[in-house]
């Protein structure tokens, strides 16, 4: 797995990036684990390409608050996340607006970067949908 200083992401909303910590049930018959997200976003810095502050700013899109959101006019739209230490990321969830749908996700792509300059993509996703307001939608990939 590789991991990496730095994320981009273009056009999201509410993001939180995650990682699994797998966890043996001692309980169980048949040994088995249990994938638990850990929030990774906790220690670094955010920036991004526009922000709607103070209410709807960049931070708003790592605070685990499926209520507040991250809202730019600026096109394309891209929210950057640097951690204080390289990780190794496998998934992200990202969550509806709580408004108007047109301003949800729709596609995207996600990078990595240990140095802010070479970027490395993750994962693509076009024309995404949501189903309604505040829906968290968790996506995984191989790293």
């Amino acid at each position: 797995m590789r991991k990496f200083k730095a994320l981009v992401l273009a056009a999201a909303v509410g993001i939180a990036f995650s990682s699994s910590v797998h966890l043996p049930s001692a309980a169980a018959a048949q040994p088995t684990s249990i994938a638990i997200p850990t929030n990774l976003a906790l220690d670094g810095k955010v920036s991004a390409s526009g922000e709607f502050a103070p209410h709807q700013g960049k931070d708003k899109a790592f605070d685990q608050d499926v209520f507040s959101k991250w809202l730019t006019f600026s096109s394309p739209a891209w929210l950057q996340y640097e951690f204080s230490a390289a990780k190794v990321v496998t998934s992200y969830t990202i969550t509806s607006a709580e408004d108007e749908p047109y301003r949800d996700p729709k596609s995207w792509v996600l990078k990595g970067s240990n140095d802010g300059s070479n970027w490395t993509q993750l994962d693509t996703r076009q024309n995404q949908s949501f189903t309604s307001r505040h829906q968290a939608k968790t996506y995984s990939f191989t790293n």
